[in-house]
């Protein structure tokens, strides 16, 4: 058990690798980073975090996750989680966004055009838009359902991690397309 509610200015907490069961940052109003990841947390509640610019949850059991609140979140990282959906349409400052391994049937990034990072493996989904996401310099999309994908827009990627590279359209010749098999 970690307790944190005495703690109200804390701004930067790194728990992860504890195996806790629970967490409750909501008197934590200050909290600016949060690594929780590789626990067994199943909820995690930081709609009263307004300020987190960083949260990683990756590695838990969470079957939901409410970033509406957390609108200064520059990278989230919330894989390897059963999540079934996330809304990050109020998270429009968003660099860097890690949901591999997920329950996502459908992920929409449209709001996010500052996107610089996105990886979302192994989740099934049926089809990515990232036409809006010209900021966009890392992509690996491996294991969905859909296999093409149009970069022709995107001057800054450099690499794109796929099934299969010759359905990357427009890529751009300083891009790295390539495949890599799950370790």
């Amino acid at each position: 058990v970690l307790d944190v509610s005495k703690n109200a200015e804390l701004s930067l907490l790194t728990c992860g690798g504890n195996q806790l069961a629970s967490l409750d940052v909501s008197r934590n109003l200050h909290l600016s980073k949060l690594d929780c990841g590789d626990n067994r947390l199943q909820v995690i509640d930081v709609t009263k975090n307004p300020g987190l610019i960083e949260f990683d949850c990756n590695f838990n059991q969470l079957t939901a996750l409410d970033v509406s609140q957390n609108t200064e979140l520059k990278r989230l990282w919330c894989g390897n989680n059963p999540i079934k959906e996330l809304d990050v349409s109020q998270n429009v400052g968003l660099l860097d966004l890690n949901c591999d391994k997920t329950l996502l049937k459908e992920l929409n990034v449209k709001q996010n055009t500052g996107l610089t990072h996105l990886s979302c493996e192994y989740i099934g989904l049926s089809k990515l838009d990232v036409s809006e996401n010209l900021n966009l310099e890392y992509l690996s999309y491996r294991g969905n359902k859909f296999r093409t994908i149009v970069v022709n827009k995107h001057p800054n990627m450099k690499s794109i991690l796929c099934d299969d590279p010759t359905m990357v359209m427009g890529a751009n010749r300083n891009c790295e397309v390539r495949t890599m098999t799950e370790k």
